[in-house]
C-alpha cells in the first residue's frame, strides 16, 4: 500500500488552530468562570420555551426570544438556566467549523409526574468564539430537525456533493420554541 501525503489548502493551518482553540474552552468549560468564558459585548438568545422554562426573571422576551446583550446580562440567563442544560442536554453531535461551535442533542424535560412520561426536544447550541477564546455569541433553540433530514436524503440521493442546508443555525431561522 502507498500513502501519499496531501498538500493542505493555505488556510487549513489556520483553521486547525482555531478548531484546536474552541476544542479546549469545550474541555475546559466547568472549570471556568463565566468572567473567563464570556466576552464583555456577548450576546445571547434563546427562547425560554425551548428549554420548558416561561421566563428568567429581570429579562425581557420579544417575539418569544429572549435576548441579553453583555457579560453582565448574559450571566444572569445562564446562571439561571446552566443546571437545567448541564443536567438535562445529552449532547449527540458536536461541529465545529472555525470559531463556531454547534452542539445538538436532547433536553429532556422531566415532566414532574411520578409516572409522567418526560419530553424529550431536540435542542442546538449555536456559540461563535472569538480570537482570544472568549464566548462572543450564544443561541439555544429548539431544532427542526426535518429540514436538516430532508437535505441530507436529497444530497444522498443525489450521489453525495456538497450538503446545503436550508436553515441558518446562527440567526435561528428554522428554530422552534
Amino acid at each position: 500500500m502507498t500513502t501519499k501525503d496531501l498538500e493542505r489548502p493555505a488556510d487549513s493551518e489556520a483553521s486547525e488552530s482555531e478548531r484546536e482553540l474552541v476544542d479546549f474552552v469545550m474541555h475546559h468549560w466547568r472549570f471556568m468562570s463565566w468572567t473567563e468564558l464570556l466576552s464583555s459585548d456577548v450576546v445571547l438568545t434563546l427562547k425560554p420555551g425551548a428549554i420548558g422554562i416561561d421566563e428568567i426573571a429581570g429579562t425581557r422576551v420579544q417575539d418569544g426570544v429572549l435576548r441579553a446583550e453583555g457579560r453582565d446580562d448574559a450571566t444572569r440567563v445562564l446562571k439561571a438556566i446552566y443546571e437545567r442544560l448541564r443536567d438535562d442536554f445529552h449532547i449527540t453531535t458536536k461541529l465545529i467549523s472555525g470559531f463556531d461551535l454547534v452542539l445538538a442533542g436532547n433536553l429532556v424535560l422531566k415532566s414532574g409526574r411520578e409516572h409522567g412520561d418526560d419530553l424529550v426536544v431536540p435542542l442546538a447550541v449555536f456559540v461563535t468564539f472569538e480570537e482570544e477564546g472568549k464566548v462572543a455569541r450564544m443561541s439555544i433553540f429548539q431544532l427542526d430537525l426535518q429540514p436538516v433530514v430532508e437535505a441530507l436524503r436529497n444530497t444522498a440521493l443525489a450521489g453525495g456533493g456538497k450538503l446545503d442546508l436550508p436553515i441558518d443555525l446562527s440567526d435561528q431561522k428554522g428554530a422552534k420554541s
